[in-house]
């Protein structure tokens, strides 16, 4: 998913290595507030566009400020969503 950011067209800048490690972070945590020592992918879906939003910068844009938030909201999610889970 992370890597999806790197390659899209809609974005200037995908996430991070620091990013990548702070999703991971957010997806074990998440997995503990559920009560499970293991992440699921839908541990990573969820906490993609939380954690990553501010860490892009969307091609063509200069500060991400209001709408410019929301579009890349909308590019995260559109991220998240085209890709399968793991079975």
């Amino acid at each position: 998913m992370v890597q999806a950011t790197r390659v899209s067209k809609l974005l200037r800048s995908g996430v991070s290595t620091r990013g990548a490690l702070a999703l991971a972070r957010a997806a074990r945590a998440q997995a503990l507030v559920k009560g499970r020592s293991f992440c699921l992918p839908e541990d990573l879906q969820a906490m993609f566009v939380p954690v990553l939003t501010h860490r892009v910068s969307l091609a063509g844009s200069g500060e991400m400020a209001g709408n410019r938030r929301q579009e890349a909201e909308a590019v995260i999610r559109d991220i998240v969503s085209t890709i399968e889970p793991p079975v």
